[in-house]
This record gives C-alpha cells, structure tokens and sequence, in this order.
C-alpha cells in the first residue's frame, strides 16, 4: 500500500516532534549539534528526524547500520564520525548494539565491578540521581561507541525490551524513550518524555493528534486499565492509500479516525503502552490470548537468536508455547 503524505502532515509531523525534543536538545541551537540519519530515507521515523533536524539548521549526517559503529568501518564509524546529540532508530539497532557492548566486558574481577556499578547506577536512575564516579569510571569507554555527545536515544517501528532500553539508560547516561506511530500518521502520535524511565511505555501524545480506544474482542475500554485498538485523527494523519479506495475505507472512518490495528493500554499519568495486535493474537490450551509480537521481541534477546530470528506459534491445543529461534554455527557452538 503506498500512503499519501502531504505537505500538510509533514508540517504537523515536524512541529509535534520538535515540541516534545525540545526538552532533549537545547532551545539555542549550538554549533556543532548534529544528527546522523542510518535508517533507509524512506523509513518514515528517518524521514521524520531528518526533517526535524533540517529544520533545526543541524548538521545532519548520512550512514548506515553496517558502518555505525568502529568494530564495522574504518579509520572509524558514522558515531565518532558525526558524534550526534539524539540517536532515532529500531530496536534491532539497540539490541545489536547491547550485544556489542556485553560482548566486550571483559571477566573476572572488572566484570564483577561492572555489575555493581550497573546495579547503583539503575537504583540511582530511578531515584533521579546521578553516578559521576561510575560514569568516569566505568562507563566512559562505552559511552564512546555512540561518539559522546547522545543526550537522548528514541526508538520506534517496534516493541523495545525492557531489558534493552534499561541497559542503554544505565551504560549509555542518557534518556531512552520510546516513540509510537505509524506511517499512516507521519511517525508520530506518542513520544516519551526526557528522562521518562518507564518501561515497556509508548509515552503520552504529541500535540499533533488525538487518540481514542475502540473496543474490541477481549480489549474493551472498561477492563481495569482501559484497552481497545487504539485510533488516531489529526493533521498528521494521512488522508488515504494511493489509487486504493476499497482499503482506504477499510482503514479510515468517514469523520477521520485511522485504525491502527494495534491495541494499546492507557496508564494511570495518561501515557500508553502497546499490549499487543487486534490480528496478532493466539489462543492457547487454558483459554488464554497470546500477543505474538510481544514475545518475539523478549524472545530474540537470547544470545541464540539473531536479530528477527524468532517466530511464536501457538496451539490452541497444547498448554504450551513454541518458538522457533533462527541461530548460526558461531552462537551455537560458543
């Protein structure tokens, strides 16, 4: 399906992403802020990013994921090349970086140092508090990797573990939030807030959009913490698929609302989370409903699993859960 995107979205994308990054960079656009953009350009969070930073009068920097990093390019890579303030990409990116780093740590008695510094720096996190001892100590070197400067890292385009994003806040010193959206909705409907440390949390809505829960089979807007499949209307939604009427319609109501087919999950502060597909669910043996995708991206953080090398069946017969973990001849034999 090709989306149709107007000038229009664009404008409203960029001024709803730039009001909640503004708590990220600074109001006066310093000299040297940067951005590298590594993602395909058509990805629409790139594009959302890169027009974000345009607009900022930022350098913006032009890699990708195979030469982001020291250990993939020489003399260096795109990191320590651009040395950017704000790092946008999927959680494949974040996990294949949190394998790098734990594959460096070194054993014995510097490993166990490592550990209790993670184990202070996390407590401290969640206490609003600040380890510059560690930091100096035992996190500057990788810090280096991502080139210095990262004040805040936002994911999209997928589910980022919890174990991911709390191991990028501890090791990396810096914000990790995560962003939902959609092509259909110019990237952007929710963003975290700077220093948001929840996890498994899509964050609160820009001021681009609305939102609404329509219930649906097993997610209804009266359960505890209301759910449904979440639906969005604004000026950053896109007013259809080119030259496909029939799936326009099927997707978009006659006053505006686009249905995502995601189900989401309102928080007590207003922020979402997404708890799973209205299309991606399986029944098992006990009568339970199992998000598919929820799993996979808990499931591929094995050291097994290359990254997307999970797949979840269930059987409505059987009481338990299968995956099946794509691996190669060096995980398996390490």
């Amino acid at each position: 399906k090709g989306v149709v995107i107007s000038h229009g979205n664009t404008v409203a994308c960029i001024k709803g992403f730039s009001r909640r990054l503004a708590c990220f960079l600074e109001e006066d656009v310093p000299e040297d802020e940067s951005y590298v953009a590594f993602l395909p350009l058509a990805h629409i969070l790139e594009f959302a990013a890169e027009n974000v930073f345009l607009m900022r009068g930022s350098m913006v920097g032009y890699g990708n994921p195979r030469t982001l990093t020291n250990t993939s390019a020489r003399p260096h890579g795109d990191l320590q090349e651009f040395k950017p303030h704000i790092l946008a990409g999927v959680p494949r990116i974040f996990d294949t970086i949190k394998k790098a780093v734990e594959g460096k740590l070194p054993e014995g008695f510097k490993r166990r140092l490592f550990d209790r510094a993670y184990e202070e720096r996390k407590e401290a996190i969640a206490k609003g508090l600040d380890t510059p001892f560690w930091d100096n100590k035992v996190f500057a070197m990788p810090r280096q990797l991502l080139g210095g400067k990262v004040r805040g890292i936002l994911s999209g385009g997928a589910p980022m573990s919890a174990k991911t994003q709390e191991f990028l806040m501890v090791v990396f010193g810096c914000s990790v939030g995560q962003g939902y959206g959609l092509t259909e909705t110019c990237a952007v409907t929710t963003i975290q807030r700077y220093w948001d440390t929840q996890l498994e949390n899509i964050g609160g809505l820009v001021s681009a959009c609305e939102v609404k829960l329509r219930d649906v089979e097993d997610w209804k807007h009266t359960d505890p913490k209301p759910r449904g499949e979440i639906c969005i209307r604004g000026p950053t939604v896109t007013k259809g698929y080119y030259k496909q009427p029939e799936k326009t319609a099927e997707a978009f109501s006659a006053d505006g609302w686009f249905s995502t087919g995601d189900v989401g999950e309102v928080q007590p502060d207003g922020t979402m989370k997404i708890v799973g597909r209205v299309k991606a669910l399986a029944k098992n043996a006990f009568g339970e409903y199992v998000a598919l995708d929820s799993l996979e991206s808990v499931y591929v953080l094995n050291d097994l699993a290359l990254p997307n090398g999970v797949c979840i069946l269930v059987d409505s017969q059987k009481a338990y859960i299968c995956a099946l973990v794509l691996t190669d001849e060096g995980k398996a034999t390490a």
